[in-house]
């Protein structure tokens, strides 16, 4: 027999998770005297200790201590502006009783507004060698959980056994958007896909999506809001992820700019949807991308200007050294002269290479928009072509030389030919680019002057759609529901059409409005005739009072005059269109005349053609991507009673 005091061999916890968190218990065996990381807030805990030797026992305690919390302070805060100027760094403090307890750590603070509470002490269940604690609730506040037991002998233990518990809170989900840039631009018929991804300590229970929409344009519609459960989580699980398609048309969402947040909600009661950071969705009518389009041209063609402008001053500074002479072509300074102007030719390649690249990105927009004209697109490919190659071939060759000119083997002779080779290429190089940018500058000028012609006809297919409703309203007999009757005594159904076509006549009148005001710039620009003449057309024909005469016709229910006007100016809008696109001949222009009316070339033929199966692709990847969408929204139909 063994007159020791007894001690303990192992301990062991079991931990019981709060419902709401669905968990199964959890045993944990103890090697240190710490249990943390394992505890939520709102978990019970109890203990199993057995003795070593298998002593048997007696009687058990357990002391619950409630210890205070500590936050470390900042070192950098304002707290330490308050400590007392004789604690100052360098000054000790003066401890003349040297009974006195050791001063507070100044980087920790003691939480005063929880003070703990007494100590609890709860006795053990006893079994043998073993001894068993009732469950005990944790909250936020660390405990001290202290084992004393006394063996059937009487002995005692050594001091006990303490354990510090440190629950964790539980802690809030995140969740954010990935694959895709924070300011993305789409036309209403395409297809966006991005990944959602939360992640919680303890488990998800669902993520989503939800968006609300914000018109750019003055109207009564009401913008488009609403939210999308993806993906449910189940507990445990700590990631949830999913990817989104989302389609504007598939849920009848029309022009105008989303913001997009993620959503991730966990287990938690009541905390409800964590959101992430919103993303902005630029949602475009093709007349919309078509302007943004051209800005982006411009841009490009100016950076194209300033490109050329260096690639001068490049030229005219091979040509000072290379007046200096073969004999001084060599000097250090006229080395680092070359040096240099290899640099800078380096400098002026990757410029152009990105804005090649820039260019093509352009291209495929335009060819999505569909409604760019072939024989634009065409110089538009073009001027990407020479871009290329210039950055590719032409360009290069020029720092090849410069490169060469600076060899220490060659003779003076020798780096004095390079030079001059060095030049003549680059003279080159400065010629194509003033071709590049000629043609581009007229790729340009034909892109914005298509969207005039594009613009006019869809104000006038919109006075159209207006006046083939208004002619709905009349049955055969010539009667209407709608002409003739007060507006209050119309009905809710009439009410709405005619509001509808109210606003719809305000937002035609705004766009024939901006259509005038851009062909004067245009052709302040460019002086064609053709657009001089409808600009002054109509301005004469004071067109925007016409057009809100309409509106004002249809908001009385004048119902026969509206119509009537409104065919009136549809057929105007599409006669100012013809000047600037004139129908083709249905005769075909036929009858011989060998020569006279020059066809098509087969290269552009070959380009129409590549460009309309472009577009049929184009079409067919939009279809899937929607259909993708829609097929994601019947998936996930069932998930969207989920409460928020």
């Amino acid at each position: 027999y063994c007159a020791c005091h007894p001690a303990i061999k192992s301990v062991r916890a079991t931990i019981v998770y709060p419902e709401y968190l669905q968990l199964q218990d959890k045993t944990k065996e103890l090697r240190v005297g710490t249990l943390t990381g394992d505890v939520v807030v709102g978990s019970q805990v109890s203990l199993e200790a057995t003795t070593l030797e298998g002593r048997e026992l007696k009687t058990g305690l357990l002391t619950i201590k409630e210890l205070p919390k500590t936050t470390e302070r900042d070192l950098f805060g304002s707290d330490l502006e308050t400590l007392d100027a004789s604690e100052e760094i360098g000054e000790a403090p003066d401890n003349s009783d040297s009974n006195a307890p050791l001063a507070a750590d100044p980087l920790l603070d003691v939480e005063e507004e929880d003070q703990p509470a007494p100590p609890r002490i709860l006795p053990l269940r006893v079994a043998g060698s073993q001894m068993f604690s009732p469950r005990i609730s944790l909250q936020s506040q660390p405990l001290e959980l202290q084992m004393n037991w006394e063996d059937v002998n009487g002995l005692a233990d050594a001091g006990g056994h303490r354990i510090r518990v440190e629950p964790l809170e539980d802690q809030k989900p995140v969740a954010y958007i990935q694959d895709i840039e924070r300011q993305t631009v789409i036309l209403e018929e395409e297809t966006v896909s991005f990944e959602i991804i939360a992640e919680d300590d303890y488990g998800s229970k669902h993520i989503g999506y939800e968006w609300t929409g914000e018109f750019t344009k003055p109207t009564d519609e009401t913008p488009s809001r609403g939210s999308h459960v993806l993906e449910l989580g189940a507990p445990n699980q700590r990631r949830l992820s999913g990817v989104v398609h989302f389609a504007p048309k598939t849920r009848n969402i029309p022009a105008q700019k989303l913001q997009i947040r993620a959503f991730v909600e966990d287990y938690f009661p009541g905390r409800g949807r964590v959101y992430s950071e919103p993303i902005t969705l630029h949602i475009l009518t093709k007349d919309e991308q078509a302007q943004l389009l051209k800005d982006q041209f411009d841009r490009i063609i100016g950076e194209l200007e300033d490109a050329a402008r260096r690639e001068q001053n490049n030229f005219d500074e091979n040509r000072r050294i290379e007046q200096d002479g073969a004999e001084k072509l060599q000097e250090e300074a006229n080395k680092e002269r070359l040096e240099q102007q290899e640099m800078n030719e380096a400098e002026n390649i990757e410029t152009m290479s990105e804005l090649s690249e820039r260019m093509e990105e352009l291209l495929g927009e335009a060819l999505k928009n569909g409604e760019v004209e072939a024989e634009t697109m065409q110089k538009m490919a073009e001027t990407m072509q020479k871009m290329q190659e210039l950055s590719k071939e032409d360009m290069p060759k020029v720092e090849q030389q410069l490169q060469e000119a600076q060899d220490p083997s060659s003779t003076p002779e020798q780096s004095e030919k390079d030079l001059q080779e060095a030049i003549e290429e680059q003279e080159k190089v400065l010629e194509k680019m003033r071709e590049t940018i000629e043609g581009a500058n007229e790729a340009n000028q034909d892109f914005e002057a298509s969207t005039f012609v594009n613009r006019l006809r869809r104000a006038a297919s919109e006075e159209d759609g207006i006046a083939n409703t208004l002619i709905a309203s009349i049955d055969d007999k010539g009667n209407t529901t709608i002409a003739g009757t007060p507006y209050d005594e119309l009905d809710p159904v009439d009410q709405r059409v005619l509001g509808e076509l109210s606003m719809q006549q305000r937002r035609t009148a705004s766009d024939v409005h901006w259509i005038h005001e851009d062909l004067g710039h245009f052709y302040a620009r460019t002086e064609k005739e053709e657009h001089k003449q409808i600009m002054i057309e109509m301005r004469e024909s004071n067109i925007d009072s016409h057009l809100e005469a309409v509106r004002e016709k249809i908001v009385a229910n004048r119902t026969f005059m509206a119509l009537s006007s409104a065919k009136k100016w549809a057929g105007q809008l599409k006669a100012w269109a013809d000047i600037l696109d004139p129908p083709e001949d249905p005769s075909g222009g036929g009858g011989g005349g060998g020569g006279e009316g020059q066809e098509p070339s087969l290269d552009d033929n070959d380009f129409e053609f590549m460009l309309k199966v472009m577009a049929m692709i184009q079409t067919e990847q939009d279809i899937r991507a929607r259909t993708r969408a829609l097929e994601q929204l019947r998936r996930t139909l069932h998930l969207q009673d989920l409460s928020e």
